[in-house]
């Protein structure tokens, strides 16, 4: 009876382990996001001409009040704060408010709301959530219907490894012009904990299919121009988004 109990225990505790895994913050002090900016002109893809690479990095320094509100700022002026696995990011310009940039409580199925000042798309839907290894230590990893590129999505304790952390996510094109983004690496401190390569990483661990989840293949995910707008009703012939893929409507 007592090694019948003793290898339910050690069936039981490792799954309890992962259960437990405490949250991982993404705001810490002198934490440092390398970026880069892509910026160039085409004639038609995959021609791309003149394009031109710019670095930059956002780093947390210290901590300040925003409209009474203790937050963290970094070196760009960029304040945001974290609560209840979420992140809010006070939004500049002519809308001066703080808006909700993640949620790590989100399920799969859910979906997220973006706010005015960031939005391209409307909502997005979480496709899937599982967990990465990186460097002996476990994120978990979102990934969303509406996101066509394949690198865009979220990290806890990292944020969006494409468009950084506290960013509007858009891929900007006017005229024979364009404008990208992506986020290099990860510091803490001399220490690398996360590269733009670990995000594509083999998932060691998925998350269950709740009731309200939608499947990418499934009709119901939501579907979008190329301009990040959703479509309502029957689409026309073209090329749309949907479940984070190409769609053709013949």
């Amino acid at each position: 009876m007592r090694k019948v109990m003793l290898i339910m225990i050690l069936l039981i505790f490792p799954a309890f382990l992962i259960a437990q895994e405490s949250y991982r913050k993404m705001l810490v002090d002198g934490r440092t996001w390398n970026m880069m900016s892509v910026t160039g002109s085409y004639l038609d893809e995959p021609l791309v001409l003149d394009t031109t690479y710019s670095s930059y990095t956002f780093e947390i320094a210290g901590d300040t009040i925003v409209e009474g509100r203790p937050c963290f700022k970094t070196k760009n002026n960029e304040y945001a704060y974290e609560s209840d696995g979420k992140i809010y990011w006070y939004g500049k310009g002519g809308k001066k408010k703080w808006v909700l940039m993640y949620d790590y409580n989100l399920k799969v199925g859910d979906m997220f709301y973006q706010d005015e000042i960031m939005k391209v798309v409307e909502y997005l839907t979480v496709s899937s959530i599982d967990t990465i290894q990186v460097n002996g230590q476990n994120y978990r990893r979102y990934h969303f219907a509406e996101m066509l590129n394949p690198y865009d999505g979220w990290v806890e304790g990292i944020g969006n490894i494409y468009f950084g952390p506290f960013f509007y996510p858009f891929m900007s094109v006017l005229g024979t012009m364009y404008v990208d983004y992506r986020c290099l690496s990860v510091y803490d401190g001399d220490k690398c904990i996360f590269t733009f390569e670990d995000f594509m990483k083999e998932a060691y661990h998925s998350e269950p299919v709740g009731i309200n989840a939608v499947q990418a293949s499934n009709s119901s995910v939501p579907l979008f121009d190329l301009q990040g707008r959703r479509i309502q009703g029957e689409p026309q012939k073209g090329v749309y988004v949907r479940g984070g893929k190409k769609y053709v409507k013949k």
